[in-house]
């Protein structure tokens, strides 16, 4: 499984970013770290190693900004960072649970290419409801089809932290080439 967790670590760091401070995404949504969701400023105190007294004012000041903007822009509004080992730890940890709901909708997911798998757990851990709302794509991965699944693992294109920027889409249809 770590060879996995490596490759897909890897390939999701390179569009989400390694952001030790807390930000808004393009919708809206406090995320920090390699692009983790935060709900609540308890939670991100936990995975900073902080108290929520010192995470609220960061938590206040990133919520009251504008959404979608880089990262030097909340950057300035935020005091509390997490360390190279905590945004590891909490990466690794979201992976793993995409990695899992992928494998639950694939039978044979530990007989698929690992640039198929790579290319799932990206969509997973990018897309509000994961992978299996990319019905077309689940389909031509189960059917190795792997010409319809570079098609198909298209998301729509936000260039905001945290979206899918163009390349992202093409890196990741650029997975399936070769494998057919």
């Amino acid at each position: 499984m770590q060879p996995l967790a490596d490759a897909c670590a890897a390939f999701t760091s390179q569009w989400e970013g390694c952001i030790p401070h807390l930000y808004l995404d393009g919708p809206g949504n406090v995320t920090g770290l390699m692009g983790h969701l935060f709900r609540t400023a308890v939670e991100a105190a936990t995975a900073f190693g902080v108290t929520v007294e010192e995470m609220q004012p960061d938590w206040d000041a990133v919520m009251g900004s504008k959404p979608g903007m880089g990262p030097g822009y909340y950057a300035a509004l935020t005091k509390c960072l997490a360390t190279e080992a905590q945004i590891n730890a909490v990466a690794a940890a979201d992976l793993a649970a995409h990695v899992a709901h992928c494998a639950r909708w694939s039978d044979g997911w530990d007989t698929l290419p690992r640039p198929a798998q790579v290319a799932a757990v990206d969509i997973d851990f990018n897309v509000k409801g994961g992978v299996t709302s990319f019905p077309h794509f689940v389909t031509a991965v189960e059917d190795r089809d792997w010409a319809t699944a570079a098609t198909a693992c298209h998301r729509i294109e936000t260039p905001a932290p945290g979206g899918v920027q163009r390349a992202r889409n093409e890196a990741t249809a650029a997975l399936f080439s070769g494998l057919g």
